[in-house]
């Protein structure tokens, strides 16, 4: 349910209609995110003032749009390429720079159905994971785009130093009420791959939780995700700390098909994938990496035991020197680049 209320709005450098999900931390430009669950009556005038001028042009929706945004005087808005309303309200924002970026990986399933849902819409910019990305979105929107990788992975700073505490990790993929999607019965024979290793091992595997992690609080309950990694995995351990810092820590993470395990081989960080089946589908394999690549590990599942075994041991020194001839999505530590752009927009406004 919509909130009213009556409050005058503070003029923004930057308006976020994604909550801000990067967690930019910038003290150079205000910011302020937009709350779309209330409705300001400070936007009246904005919206009698438009509806007089585009009431032959937009629809009214679009005038109320048109008008919420321009009551905060932005010079950009920011949207993730999921949301994509950056995209569609740029053809009301004419005076406004809209940025989209790129929020998880496209895998060929996802593609065909967001270039259906999404074709021939527009923006000032789009920022992409990488080079493939960019050919893939370029098909079928206008916009100038940039391949700086995950902003969502940049934005997070690690220490340079770590001390491998945690043996082994792995990424948690649970959905509540998903137990009959093949992909995620394909996810639980990952896990028992990994209880197996770990019991043989003698090693104590920890899990970097889903229901933890910002973006997921509220939508998950943590106690029955515990549950859920106590029948399929048996014992493990869990901290409450977020996952890029959890896998600092860790000498090797195991992920299934998860948005995070491509952004730490992104970092260069000892990292495996796990496929428990080799009959899945093509749409939901991996979209980056040859199935070949000596960290996609695919049945049979001694294979799978040998390969996970010799990375387990690999120096962390090797594995860099191996991990370079691959074609990762982007990385740029701290969104430096990307920061650079937001400084030249605001400067021409």
């Amino acid at each position: 349910m919509k909130k009213l209320i009556i409050k005058k709005i503070k003029k923004t450098d930057i308006l976020f209609l994604d909550n801000n999900y990067l967690q930019l931390k910038t003290k150079k430009y205000s910011w302020q995110n937009l709350n779309v669950n209330i409705i300001n009556l400070f936007y009246i005038k904005y919206f009698f003032k438009n509806l007089i001028t585009n009431f032959f042009s937009l629809s009214l929706k679009e005038i109320y749009l048109k008008s919420v945004i321009e009551s905060y005087s932005p010079k950009i808005i920011i949207d993730n390429h999921t949301n994509a309303r950056s995209m569609y309200y740029k053809k009301f924002l004419k005076e406004i720079f809209c940025i989209t970026y790129q929020n998880f990986i496209m895998r060929l399933k996802e593609r065909s159905v967001y270039k259906k849902l999404h074709k021939g819409v527009f923006c000032d910019f789009f920022i992409t994971f990488s080079q493939q990305d960019t050919n893939f979105f370029s098909n079928f929107i206008r916009a100038k785009f940039l391949a700086l990788g995950s902003l969502k992975n940049n934005s997070v700073r690690l220490s340079k130093k770590t001390n491998k505490k945690i043996q082994l990790l792995l990424i948690s993929e649970y959905r509540a009420n998903n137990e009959d999607l093949p992909h995620f019965r394909n996810y639980i024979k990952a896990v028992d791959i990994i209880r197996s290793f770990c019991k043989k091992k003698k090693i104590i595997p920890y899990v970097a939780l889903s229901s933890l992690r910002k973006e997921k609080k509220g939508h998950r309950k943590i106690q029955d995700e515990i549950l859920f990694f106590k029948k399929t995995l048996g014992r493990f351990k869990w901290l409450n700390r977020d996952s890029y810092h959890l896998s600092h820590e860790s000498n090797l993470i195991v992920f299934h098909n998860s948005n995070l395990g491509y952004e730490l081989l992104a970092r260069g960080f000892k990292t495996v994938m796990i496929n428990s089946s080799s009959q899945l589908s093509k749409k939901l394999m991996n979209p980056y990496y040859p199935l070949k690549s000596f960290f996609c590990l695919y049945p049979p599942r001694q294979k799978i035991y040998r390969n996970l075994n010799r990375i387990y041991f690999m120096s962390l020194k090797n594995w860099k020197k191996r991990i370079k001839q691959y074609n990762h999505i982007n990385f740029d530590q701290g969104n430096k680049k990307f920061e650079l752009l937001l400084d030249q927009l605001i400067k021409k406004k």
